[in-house]
């Protein structure tokens, strides 16, 4: 299985731009590779669901923003189906956490009215 990672954002809360630069680019770099390393280890430890789920054998995810906390990076992410997922990577020991939600879109859920008739108020 191949995993393309992408990252589109990197700069949320606790990143700041300005932390970003104090850090270079070398650090930068640095910390993706980490992510990245995390990402790829977690998937291909479930290469087989994912296989199946995708039905193919490269997954692309799109990373949207990275934050950290004392002890965890935080990553949100899209998988190439839409799904979002934010992955909690501890800093040393690269543990991945995976949280997995979907945005609903309101033009799938339409809400009915509670009123068929006008209300009495």
């Amino acid at each position: 299985m191949q995993l393309v990672i992408q990252f589109r954002a990197f700069s949320t809360q606790n990143l700041s731009v300005g932390k970003m630069i104090q850090m270079g680019s070398e650090r930068l770099a640095q910390i993706k590779g980490e992510i990245r390393e995390a990402l790829t280890e977690h998937y291909q430890e479930y290469e087989e669901t994912y296989d199946q789920m995708y039905g193919q054998t490269s997954i692309n995810l799109f990373v949207t923003e990275v934050d950290e906390s004392k002890t965890d990076w935080l990553v949100f992410f899209r998988e190439q189906n839409d799904i979002e997922k934010l992955a909690s990577i501890n800093k040393k020991s690269k543990e991945v956490k995976m949280t997995t939600y979907e945005n609903s879109n309101t033009e799938e859920y339409q809400c009915e009215s509670l009123f068929t008739e006008s209300p009495l108020f």
